[in-house]
């Protein structure tokens, strides 16, 4: 299988309403929970495996949500707030926030 490289915001970019994609934090992979949490279940799982499953937290899967819901320009104001001391590079970054595009930038 051929690797693909593509950044998170690729990814929440491209998760559709009602779609479920979940980041494996110790290895920052992305991975389905049904599928992945198949691999704790025998080849014929019984009621009483799927109760014994690990539970997502133990294995350190957490939901992602989609792009649309992330408040991106709430998150950049606060980088940009609390990060720079350069008065002139925070009066540039503020003003690229208030662009509509300023993802892009």
């Amino acid at each position: 299988m051929e690797k693909v490289n593509c950044t998170i915001a690729d990814i929440l970019m491209n998760i559709h309403d009602g779609e479920c994609i979940f980041l494996k934090t110790d290895t920052l992979e992305i991975v389905n929970p049904m599928d992945y949490l198949k691999k704790f279940l025998p080849e014929n799982p019984t009621e009483e495996d799927y109760e014994k499953l690990p539970s997502k937290k133990s294995l350190n899967i957490y939901p992602l949500p989609s792009y649309r819901f992330i408040d991106h320009k709430n998150i950049m104001s606060e980088f940009t707030h609390n990060i720079y001391d350069n008065k002139e590079i925070r009066k540039k970054l503020f003003y690229i926030l208030r662009n509509y595009d300023y993802m892009d930038k």
